[in-house]
């Protein structure tokens, strides 16, 4: 498919939030949504891509799988193993085995399962867990798991359209499903995959639809602008106490679709051209080894300081060293598997 820097420059807006959420500075007392923001982009990319394959007749599950190893694991690696090293030198030997355990999740992609039943996301105590963020990559490699054969297997039977609308009612059931669940069991909704589906499922319907670009410059802006504030304002006018995700997480996944949507056909919008602007492609980029980063050094700091609170400036401090440990593991591990 035809690069967009307007979606690289959607994955900075989507890891901004996150990370500026975790260190604690204002304003993004609800910076989480942008994970859901992350899943409508993998859902849209993954789609788009095998979508593309299946009607060219060169789809294989193999290259499929083998493109994603590289893509993920080597940074993944990394980050595990050095969050281990860090964990032989600074834990307790019961802090330690939760970290052994919630490794042997991560390496066997399910940490989200392990989390759900283990640690409230919300919860003080989820500062002080290394690995926690792994719960998110977890969702999207059970997705990479499931969706693309399932996909492949549809369409070859029923065609394209069957398949299209697998995704939605899938979606709709997904969505319902976490509305209703949540009030009971808001660890569920939070981590597990089919109470998130349908925000992977919004981005693949868009790569599946194929709807054609807007014509009309008004719309588009209209379309644009009203994306980018539906991501924006949740991130910050969200917190830890509101109810979340099911239908709360809709305007930030609907964001993330009307700017997708808003993008195509290389005209875009106001809010797509800011999105490709070099600063936030360049954040874009490297959104994936930031997001990796970030937490286990955030976390281990309120582990030393034995408290929740970092202050602004070892904050902002842990932020920068975030940023340095992303750019060095984008440039030398996941490039160079990559390629």
């Amino acid at each position: 498919m035809k690069y967009r820097a307007d979606i690289d420059g959607l994955r900075a807006v989507a890891v901004l939030p996150v990370v500026l959420y975790h260190a604690g500075l204002p304003p993004f007392s609800g910076g989480f949504i942008g994970v859901d923001v992350f899943f409508v982009i993998s859902g849209f990319l993954i789609t788009s891509i095998v979508a593309s394959e299946i009607d060219a007749g060169t789809f294989s599950l193999r290259t499929f799988y083998e493109r994603r190893a590289r893509r993920i694991l080597p940074a993944l690696a990394a980050v595990v193993l050095a969050t281990l090293a860090a964990g032989l030198i600074l834990l307790l030997p019961g802090e330690l085995e939760d970290l052994g355990q919630s490794t042997l999740a991560t390496a066997l992609f399910l940490s989200n399962v392990y989390f759900s039943l283990t640690l409230d996301y919300f919860a003080p105590a989820a500062e002080f867990a290394p690995l926690l963020h792994t719960w998110s990559l977890a969702v999207e490699e059970q997705f990479y798991l499931v969706f693309p054969p399932l996909l492949a297997l549809i369409t070859a039977r029923l065609g394209s359209g069957a398949a299209a609308l697998m995704v939605l009612a899938v979606s709709v059931v997904s969505l319902g499903a976490a509305a209703l669940i949540l009030p009971v069991r808001p660890d569920w909704a939070f981590y597990l995959i089919f109470f998130r589906a349908w925000e992977l499922g919004l981005g693949a319907l868009v790569a599946l639809y194929r709807l054609p670009p807007l014509r009309a410059a008004p719309l588009r802006e209209a379309l644009g602008a009203a994306g980018l504030l539906a991501i924006l304002v949740p991130a910050v006018t969200y917190d830890a106490g509101t109810a979340f995700p099911g239908i709360s997480a809709l305007p930030p996944v609907l964001g993330a679709v009307a700017l997708i949507h808003a993008g195509a056909g290389g005209s875009g919008s106001l809010a797509n051209r800011l999105l490709a602007h070099p600063l936030l492609v360049g954040i874009g980029l490297i959104s994936y080894s930031l997001y990796l980063w970030h937490w286990p050094i955030f976390s281990y700091l309120r582990i030393l300081r034995a408290e929740v609170h970092l202050p602004v400036a070892l904050a902002a401090a842990a932020l920068v060293a975030s940023i340095l440990c992303s750019w060095l593991s984008y440039r030398y591990v996941e490039t160079p598997f990559r390629r």
